[in-house]
């Protein structure tokens, strides 16, 4: 198998630290697709061009980091990140809302990055950011009481805040500038103590 995909993707990280708390090592192929760009090979692969992609031994693709992540529980197992019983729901609604405010905040920092700054529509990148700051107000209310314990929902929580951290995809609001520390300190506080886990650190997002 290996994974296809660029390591300053949130996406991307969370297959890598899956496979690294369940002893895979798989090399990774990297690629950081972007709007303007075209990968004949992951187009081949997956038809919308989107990382990550797990190719199986037989050259299978597996695409869409929730799809991965539920692939990588049924190979091991003995180290489980999707929760059972209870408790599966609510850490699955975790990790959709972690994702939304992702997708929300991937949609102002292409905005930024590849269209020209004439052409920026304030509006538009003021509903992105509002939605990435009600989701992240929304971590911010139940995030004190989490232990440091890994599923897929905090997994996805970790990563979006460590992306918007990396990327400052909220400081192009109106309102101005968002320090995750000041703005969340429950949900930045447990973030710092979930980040000492080695599988975080081994793949924190760099260029």
């Amino acid at each position: 198998m290996k994974l296809i995909g660029s390591t300053t993707s949130p996406f991307v990280r969370k297959v890598r630290v899956a496979l690294l708390e369940k002893g895979l090592d798989l090399p990774l192929e990297a690629l950081r697709p972007t709007p303007l760009t075209e990968h004949p090979e992951l187009r081949a692969l997956n038809p919308v061009s989107k990382v990550p992609c797990l190719v199986l031994a037989d050259g299978t693709p597996l695409y869409d980091s929730r799809v991965i992540l539920e692939y990588l529980d049924e190979l091991v197992p003995e180290v489980p990140l999707l929760l059972t019983g209870d408790a599966r729901w609510p850490d699955l609604c975790l990790q959709a809302l972690a994702d939304g405010i992702l997708e929300a905040g991937v949609a102002v920092f292409y905005e930024f990055s590849f269209r020209p700054k004439d052409y920026h529509w304030q509006p538009w990148l003021d509903a992105q950011c509002a939605k990435s700051y009600a989701g992240l107000q929304q971590l911010e209310q139940v995030a004190g009481d989490w232990d440091e314990e890994l599923s897929v929902g905090k997994l996805a929580v970790v990563c979006v805040l460590d992306w918007l951290h990396f990327r400052k995809a909220l400081d192009l609001r109106s309102e101005g500038p968002v320090e995750l520390s000041e703005h969340f300190p429950k949900l930045w506080n447990w973030h710092q103590r979930m980040s000492l886990r080695p599988s975080l650190q081994q793949t924190h997002p760099a260029l």
